[in-house]
C-alpha cells in the first residue's frame, strides 16, 4: 500500500506534518526524476518524483513537469527548470530535518 501525491505543496505539507509528529520509518526522502515516452518515443514525459516511509508505508510524490522532444532531452539533459525545481524541493526538505538521497522507493 502506497499514499501517492501528484502536488509538491502537498507533498511538502505532508512530509512536515509527519515530521512533527514523528511518524517516520526513516528521516531520508528519496528524490529523482522519472521518464515516460510517449507519442511512439518521439516525446517524453518527465516527472518529479519524491517519497518517504511513514511507518512502513511510502508517501510519494509524481509531480508531472512537462514533455519534451526525446532527442532534446537526450542532446540537452534536464532543463535548468526541473533542476531548479528539485533543487527547491530538496532544499525545503532538508530545512525540515530530512536526510536527501536521489533514487526512488518501489512499493
Amino acid at each position: 500500500m502506497f499514499i501517492s501525491l501528484n502536488s509538491t505543496q502537498e507533498f511538502i505539507a505532508e512530509a512536515k506534518a509527519d515530521r512533527e509528529q514523528d511518524a517516520l520509518t526513516e528521516k531520508v526522502v528519496r528524490v529523482s526524476f522519472a521518464f515516460q515516452q510517449i507519442e511512439g518515443g518521439m516525446m517524453t514525459r518527465v516527472s518529479l518524483v519524491a517519497g518517504y516511509l511513514r511507518y512502513g508505508i511510502l508517501v510519494e510524490l509524481r509531480d508531472v513537469l512537462g514533455e519534451e522532444l526525446t532527442d532534446r532531452i537526450r542532446a540537452e539533459g534536464l532543463s535548468k527548470m526541473w533542476e531548479e525545481l528539485r533543487k527547491r524541493l530538496e532544499h525545503v526538505l532538508q530545512e525540515t530535518g530530512y536526510s536527501i538521497r536521489r533514487g526512488m522507493f518501489h512499493p
